[in-house]
């Protein structure tokens, strides 16, 4: 790759490239080259209209060339604390992976303003201590004691066993009939891919100038959030389910009077499923709430051949669209 850029015995060091291509993101490059990919697979759209209705959503892990080296601006107040490693050395990535898979399978965490809750938080803005630190890195605090990042794009998430991963995500949105990728967005390695997830719609949203009927992913979009917006942009949810916090432990636990856990309405007069098939049936947005139409596949009483609804919302992760709507009118 260098040969073909020009270069020949020498190369340039890994901090001039990433101050070149910093540059070239900050006065539009990037900017440019992404509008011009979104109108190359607008184009294709056009002739093809598989493209862009399923997309499946992941996320690729990366670690930062970076290491957490110890700060802490008073020495004094320092030595008080607790004893501390000068620096913080990460996992490698296939320990990362087997983390991120593992937590993948638990209760979701409590989440708040996109952030991770780990014990390797950023030092707050209005902490007094960065007053006499420079600006430019990421500082971190672990048991009181301040490190810094020099990379200001890594975040860095810690594991129950003191693991930490010290980098970012590659959130990806992939057309499901092509196989290519459609959009990415990068997030730092402390932030949700849960609460991220509406950005890397957007930008699929840009790239083929309409929203995808159907998202596919893996545990990690398992949220009751992803669902709702779907939900509400009329896209069916296609990911595996996974245990929410609070009592319920299984899915047979899902099990109610309006509903079954695989998302079945049931009937109000006989109990009985409904079907979501037939005119009139099925997903709509009337006066913009998402509700679910069905009729009572038993029909045991009077009452059971009128069509009925139910909300989206009393349930999201459960009560999901079937089947998504054109959006190709209002792209």
């Amino acid at each position: 790759m260098w040969r073909e850029a020009g270069f020949g015995d020498w190369l340039p060091s890994y901090q001039t490239v990433w101050l070149r291509f910093d540059e070239l993101e900050r006065c539009g490059f990037a900017a440019a080259m992404r509008a011009a990919a979104d109108l190359t697979i607008q184009h294709a759209c056009r002739h093809e209209d598989r493209i862009g209705r399923d997309i499946s959503v992941d996320a690729t892990s990366y670690a930062a060339h970076a290491r957490l080296v110890h700060c802490c601006p008073d020495r004094e107040e320092c030595r008080r604390r607790s004893r501390f490693p000068q620096v913080l050395n990460a996992a490698n990535g296939e320990t990362v992976e087997k983390r991120r898979h593992r937590d993948a399978k638990r209760a979701p965490e409590e989440v708040e303003g996109g952030e991770l809750d780990n014990r390797l938080r950023q030092l707050p803005d209005d902490d007094p201590r960065r007053d006499a630190l420079p600006e430019g890195p990421r500082y971190y605090l672990q048991q009181g004691h301040v490190y810094r990042s020099l990379d200001a794009t890594a975040g860095a998430r810690m594991y129950e066993d003191k693991d930490f991963w010290l980098g970012g995500l590659l959130m990806a949105s992939v057309d499901v009939f092509m196989g290519a990728p459609l959009a990415v967005n990068p997030i730092a390695a402390d932030q949700s891919e849960a609460l991220n997830y509406e950005g890397l719609l957007e930008r699929t949203r840009s790239a083929t100038g309409r929203m995808p009927d159907r998202a596919t992913g893996d545990r990690a979009y398992s949220f009751r959030s992803v669902f709702e917006l779907n939900s509400t942009l009329g896209i069916a949810s296609v990911f595996p389910w996974r245990k929410p916090n609070g009592s319920v432990t299984s899915r047979e636990e899902v099990d109610r009077d309006e509903f079954d856990r695989h998302g079945i309405p049931r009937c109000r007069h006989c109990g009985g499923p409904g079907t979501l098939k037939g005119a009139g049936l099925g997903f709509h947005q009337p006066r913009g709430e998402p509700v679910l139409r069905f009729r009572c596949k038993l029909g045991l009483t009077a009452g059971c051949n009128a069509i009925q609804q139910i909300s989206c919302s009393i349930d999201p992760r459960t009560l999901v669209p079937s089947t998504a709507p054109d959006h190709s009118a209002r792209a």
